[in-house]
This record gives C-alpha cells, structure tokens and sequence, in this order.
C-alpha cells in the first residue's frame, strides 16, 4: 500500500544503509514490492510460501534438521547495557518524535531469535529507552520472553535468525492472542470479507500437514 509517508520511509532507509555501507544505494523493489516477490504475483499473492523457490527460507522449511539443530548456540543475556549504534539511535528518536507529532500509538516488538551478548546489552538500553518514552516493548529474546512462549531453541528455531514452522506458530498464537486483549481487535475470521484468507488458509494447512507426514 503507498502512501507519502511509505516513500518517505523508504527515502530515509536508503540513505542509512549508504552512509552504513559507505555506498550510494539505489533499490528500486524496496519501492515496488513486485520486484522482489515477482514469482508471487502469479499466484494472486496467495500464501504460497512453500514453491521450491521458499523451500530454505524464513523458516517455512520442513524438513528433519529442523527438531534438533545442534549447531544453534545458547541465548545470550545479560542485565548491562551498552549504547546503540548511532543510526540505529536517529531512525529511534526520528520515530518517537513522528509518533508524537502525529498521535500515533506504538508497539515495539522483538520477535523472537537468538542472540549475542552485545545485542543483548544493546537491546536493554533500547527497552529503557521505550520505557522511559512510556511505549511498551515485547522482548521475545529475553528468557521471560522464550519462557511465555515455551520456545525450546532445538525444536523451534530454523537458524539463529529465524524460528521454523513450530516456533513461528507459538509466537503467532501468543501475539495475536495479545493484540487483541490489548487492542480490543475483532476477530476477523468467520468474517465473510475475509474469505480469500480463508482459502488461502486451508492450503496452506493442508501443505503443511503434508510436509510433516512426509519428514515423520
């Protein structure tokens, strides 16, 4: 969906990440979405995540690997802090402060992956920081955070990066389960205008039931 504000965001990324890389960045799909999802608008940008081409990303693989990965480390945690890199502190007070300006309600969300000691310390200046602005901050990588959400980081991650089908139906189910005790949103899905998500729904759910069966 575009809109002023998207292309503004986006105008600001781009400048980042060349200052970041130290090299002028010209990206035209993160304007056009279609560029960098061209296969998915064949399929009516239905939840076909599962074509071959999705088959070893984001953690929508299902394979055997993925109920014991060995190689994945120990979550880090710490209770000190260390300060945020400076672009990463600009995009946070630039959003605070067009938050404000527009009368914005915001959620802060760290979705759940593991991390290093230095992130860790990083994201607990981040969490006070939000709460010093009064903005709530879900921290999912925190060990409050695995233990809402039972995560057992040899069954329900991916990679280090990702959580695979499991992991990512324990945070769907606490999250959406929290926005709408928080936000008092409708339940949407025997709502007929939502049919098509529905559709999509069920076969998604019926690739997945046969994934496992045939990883069992």
């Amino acid at each position: 969906m575009y809109s002023y504000f998207r292309i503004i965001g986006v105008n600001q990324t781009l400048r980042y990440m060349s200052r970041i890389t130290d090299t002028s960045r010209i990206d035209l799909s993160y304007y056009f979405n279609v560029l960098r999802y061209h296969d998915m608008w064949q399929e009516d940008l239905s939840f076909n995540v599962f074509k071959k081409t999705y088959s070893y990303s984001f953690g929508f693989r299902l394979s055997r690997p993925q109920f014991s990965v060995e190689t994945i480390p120990e979550n880090a945690y710490s209770a000190k802090k260390k300060s945020l890199d400076w672009y990463c502190d600009d995009c946070l007070s630039e959003i605070l402060e067009f938050a404000e300006r527009m009368n914005l309600q915001l959620l802060f969300v760290n979705t759940p992956h593991l991390i290093d000691l230095d992130t860790a310390m990083r994201m607990n200046t981040l969490h006070a920081k939000l709460k010093k602005a009064g903005i709530p901050y879900l921290d999912f990588c925190t060990k409050k955070g695995e233990n809402i959400c039972s995560f057992d980081k040899d069954k329900d991650f991916r990679d280090t990066s990702h959580t695979n089908y499991w992991g990512a139906k324990k945070f769907t189910d606490y999250f959406a389960a929290y926005l709408q005790k928080q936000y008092g949103l409708n339940d949407r899905r025997e709502d007929p205008a939502f049919d098509f998500y529905a559709d999509a729904y069920k076969q998604t759910v019926k690739k997945i039931k046969q994934l496992i069966k045939s990883t069992s």
